[in-house]
């Protein structure tokens, strides 16, 4: 069944769902994620991970950060996962990047029209939620302390799967 899902997954119809969203397919063998977003600060990456009864979205921002703004990005991190509903972000220390993991339960046999509206639930506001979070790693990089009343205004409207 893995396989039936991962081919459903990247067909052109759920493909088509990505785009919408300007997800690209990422199609360098040399890097381990399936899809791509250009973002107006940094760089996005998504690996899926299916199985028979999950659907793991694991995105990867690419913003590289000074030593020295790791624990300021950790509040950050941690004031974003108290405020959002269903996924969190990390710092990868290993991989030296930071990610956002959603996990979404499938159904027994998932057709391609519930696959298709599992991947928009997630999408829609995620690309919300990357720009307001590199907007404020990016103020952070740039010297200016994020204050808790900027951080609550800069994430009010978090909503949804994101």
């Amino acid at each position: 069944m893995t396989t039936h899902l991962k081919n459903e997954i990247f067909s052109a119809d759920i493909t088509a769902i990505f785009t919408k969203y300007r997800w690209f397919q990422f199609q360098s063998h040399n890097k381990n994620y399936d899809f791509s977003y250009n973002g107006e600060v940094a760089d996005y990456y998504l690996k899926l991970i299916v199985s028979d009864k999950l659907l793991n979205f694991e995105y990867i921002l690419d913003f590289q950060l000074a030593e020295n703004k790791i624990y300021d990005l950790l509040e950050i991190i941690n004031y974003i996962n108290k405020v959002s509903q269903n996924g969190h972000f990390f710092y990868d220390f290993i991989d030296d990047k930071i990610k956002f993991k959603t996990i979404q339960n499938l159904s027994q046999n998932p057709n391609k029209d519930y696959l298709r509206q599992i991947v928009d639930i997630n999408l829609s506001p995620v690309n919300s939620l990357f720009h307001k979070f590199s907007m404020a790693i990016h103020n952070l990089v740039y010297g200016e302390k994020i204050d808790q009343n900027v951080l609550e205004f800069l994430f009010l409207n978090i909503e949804g799967n994101a």
